[in-house]
């Protein structure tokens, strides 16, 4: 992979400064790091896998931060029945559409505030981290390459809670994940979030995909417990580092 292919242009063009993401480390750490200060980048963002212990303490040692820690559940549809979905009259669960994108950003800009690695790095403007999780569900809305289906929660015209996903195919499998969900505030302790992850796996089962995931924050006890109660089973992990790259 080039250089410039690293370089995350969504990230740039909203903090104002090259910020690239690296994922994959072929090449020798310190090598990469000399070949994107060339280029100008000023953040590194990295998904690590968090058995590599190795490669996280090797770039520790190179001045990499973490910023927050996922584990990613997996629900195998091979077996799954579809369930009925069990909920209050005054709620609707249906599909998003573009109409829903203003309130779907509200909920999204209420609910992640103060939560993820952007927002866990005291060096970047908190004011443009809170834009990213409101950009990211308009994108969803949007674009089929973020998201192919967000499923909603509906309260008398209110969007109580939503869920977006994007399915991948590699030729063996065909799958589902989740890109970003939540339940607007006054909506919590009930049952929203279980009623879209059922109706989630309805769909999922329907669209003839072996599996569906979802990574979430180990932090976020809640949400975790929720994918335990549904029967999710963790299978992988990752930790998000950042590195500032020094000027000199």
């Amino acid at each position: 992979m080039k250089i410039n292919d690293l370089i995350s242009k969504l990230d740039t063009k909203r903090f104002g400064f090259k910020v690239a993401k690296v994922n994959h480390f072929d090449k020798k750490s310190e090598k990469l790091l000399i070949a994107l200060k060339k280029q100008g980048v000023k953040l590194i963002l990295s998904k690590v896998n968090a058995e590599d212990i190795t490669l996280i303490n090797t770039l520790e040692e190179l001045g990499f931060c973490i910023k927050d820690i996922q584990v990613t559940y997996k629900y195998d549809l091979t077996d799954y029945t579809p369930k009925n979905i069990s909920f209050d009259s005054d709620f609707m669960i249906r599909d998003a559409g573009k109409s829903d994108i203003p309130k779907l950003k509200k909920v999204a800009l209420e609910s992640f505030k103060n939560y993820g690695h952007y927002f866990e790095d005291k060096k970047l403007d908190p004011i443009k981290c809170a834009g990213i999780y409101s950009d990211w569900i308009e994108r969803s809305c949007k674009d089929k390459n973020i998201a192919d289906k967000i499923i909603v929660a509906e309260h008398k015209g209110d969007i109580a809670g939503f869920l977006s996903f994007k399915i991948y195919n590699d030729n063996t499998y065909k799958y589902a994940a989740g890109g970003l969900g939540s339940v607007a505030e006054k909506y919590r302790n009930k049952d929203i979030f279980r009623m879209i992850m059922v109706a989630g796996l309805n769909w999922g089962k329907e669209m003839k995909l072996h599996w569906e995931e979802h990574n979430v924050i180990i932090t976020n006890f809640p949400v975790n417990r929720s994918m335990s109660k549904l029967g999710f089973k963790v299978y992988k992990s990752f930790v998000t580092m950042h590195h500032w790259i020094k000027k000199k």
